[in-house]
């Protein structure tokens, strides 16, 4: 009896330790319900993000008047200010992170599905910062080779591709999803 409990008991063992809430790929901490129409805004910044190689794009939300106007800046530095201005896109907007902003960007490489790039999308907030500190206003920017963005405060820089810095901290990361078919980007943590 004892010879067979022990691998069931170390196999639980092994589940519980596999992973603590620093590790988990998808972040909770701070709601994230974001989908965007790029049939609707066709020449956005959002919308070609698979015309660019590895392109990334901060979004910026702010509620005026009961309509969200978005504040897009690209990894190339163009920016963009977009006003939802029907009902069904401003519901598509609940909730973007700490500080309702997030990067969103489009990686080229082999995914494993029919798709030839993968869509990730991270917070805007160092999540270093937002730990040990007492602000939730903490923005990254983009360094000057545009795969990175650093904190001001702290000084760390967060590799976009991978989502971490040279210490080993990581991002906060969202899932993030686009259909061509309908062309409806989406990022969510849900």
């Amino acid at each position: 009896m004892k010879n067979r409990l022990r691998p069931l008991l170390l196999s639980l063992l092994c589940l519980l330790c596999a992973c603590t809430p620093a590790e988990q790929e998808f972040s909770v901490d701070y709601p994230v319900a974001f989908t965007f129409n790029t049939t609707l805004h066709p020449a956005s910044l959002l919308a070609r993000l698979p015309e660019n190689s590895n392109a990334f794009v901060i979004v910026e939300a702010a509620n005026q008047q009961g309509a969200w106007r978005l504040q897009l800046t690209s990894s190339g530095g163009e920016t963009e200010t977009l006003l939802l201005s029907t009902d069904r896109e401003n519901n598509s907007v609940q909730a973007l992170g700490a500080n309702n902003s997030i990067i969103v960007g489009c990686l080229f490489a082999a995914t494993g599905t029919d798709s030839p790039y993968l869509y990730v999308a991270y917070d805007r907030q160092c999540r270093y910062c937002l730990e040990h500190g007492t602000t939730r206003n903490v923005p990254l920017n983009f360094t000057p080779t545009a795969l990175a963005v650093t904190c001001a405060r702290c000084e760390r820089t967060y590799h976009l591709s991978t989502g971490t810095s040279t210490d080993g901290h990581r991002l906060y990361t969202y899932h993030a999803r686009y259909n061509p078919a309908n062309g409806l980007l989406s990022v969510s943590n849900r």
